[in-house]
Parts: C-alpha cells; sequence; structure tokens
C-alpha cells in the first residue's frame, strides 16, 4: 500500500514537471521599440550533454527561426544593424533517484564494470534571447524560456518554436494609463 502510494506520489511530481514550460520577457518601458528598423544574429551559444542539441544543424535551424520571427514584427536583417540577437541555450539533465526526487545526472558518470550508472529521465533546456543595442551594446529586451521534455531529440524539436513564442511578444507594446 505505501509503495503504490509512493509511485503515485513520483509519477504525480513527474507529470508536473514534463509540462512545466515558462516564460519570461524582460524590456524597458522608457524604450522607443518603434526606432529600431533592423537586426543581425549572433551564432547561437549552446551549452550540452546533449549531442541532439550540439548538432550544428540544429544551430542553423534557430538561426532561421529567429530571422523569421524578427522579420515577422517588422525589422528587417542586415550586415550593419541597429539591434543584435544573442541567443544562448543551455540544457541539464535530470534522473529520478529515491523516492522518485530528479537528480542531476552529469556526463561520465558510470557504475561498476564501467556501464552507465544514471539514466537520464528527462532533459530542462533554458533559452534566452537577448536583443543588444548596437555600438552601445545595452541590453534592450530579454526572453527567457524554461521548457522540459522526456529526450533531448524532442527538446530539438521545440526550441524553435520555443524562439517563435517569445519573440512573439517583441516589439513589446506598453499599455497608456
Amino acid at each position: 500500500m505505501r509503495a503504490g502510494a509512493l509511485c503515485l506520489f513520483a509519477l504525480i511530481v513527474a507529470s508536473t514537471i514534463l509540462l512545466a514550460d515558462d516564460r519570461v520577457i524582460l524590456t524597458d518601458p522608457d524604450i522607443d521599440y518603434s526606432t529600431f528598423k533592423s537586426f543581425i544574429v549572433a551564432e547561437p551559444k549552446i551549452t550540452s550533454e546533449r549531442p541532439e542539441l550540439t548538432f550544428p544543424a540544429l544551430s542553423k535551424t534557430l538561426v532561421e527561426a529567429i530571422t523569421k520571427s524578427m522579420i515577422a514584427s517588422g525589422l528587417k536583417e542586415a550586415r550593419l544593424a541597429q539591434l543584435t540577437v544573442e541567443t544562448t541555450i543551455t540544457t541539464i539533465d535530470y534522473g529520478y533517484g529515491s523516492f522518485g526526487r530528479a537528480n542531476v545526472v552529469r556526463g561520465g558518470r558510470t557504475g561498476p564494470g564501467g556501464r552507465q550508472g544514471a539514466t537520464v529521465d528527462f532533459s530542462e533546456a533554458t533559452l534566452v534571447i537577448d536583443l543588444v543595442r548596437e555600438g552601445t551594446n545595452a541590453l534592450v529586451w530579454r526572453g527567457v524560456y524554461r521548457d522540459t521534455k522526456d529526450s533531448g531529440q524532442k527538446l530539438a524539436e521545440a526550441l524553435p518554436k520555443d524562439i517563435a513564442a517569445l519573440l512573439a511578444q517583441f516589439p513589446p507594446s506598453f499599455k497608456q494609463p
């Protein structure tokens, strides 16, 4: 009976973690975003132990998603741009340990006989998109999206959609009192 309740609790915690995506947008209401007309996309910086996320084709896909979203917001891509789009992605792998607790799984962890000692049950990616004013390097807009999936492949597939979700909120609209 007690083991069944413990398993049910672990299942509820796991499903909550796997469904927990969140995003934060930071803007400055004193900036007139309508003055920005052009952008350039910097190469995304990806820090991950997941090979699906460090594959070079993913960077190209992410740059395309950013470019498409920025053009949809009314800006033009240019070599001498007013805004630079800087993207950072970091991932952390987790495995369920005793009592259903999620623990960080580090690469290279092995058990007896050289076998892999920890299983990755889910991975969490943190996507940060910064829009930086060219010339001053001042941060004018930041979007942060945290996404959790049960595999690195699913994270890689979700990242372009996550980018679109964040950049759909640029430029910000401020309501006048």
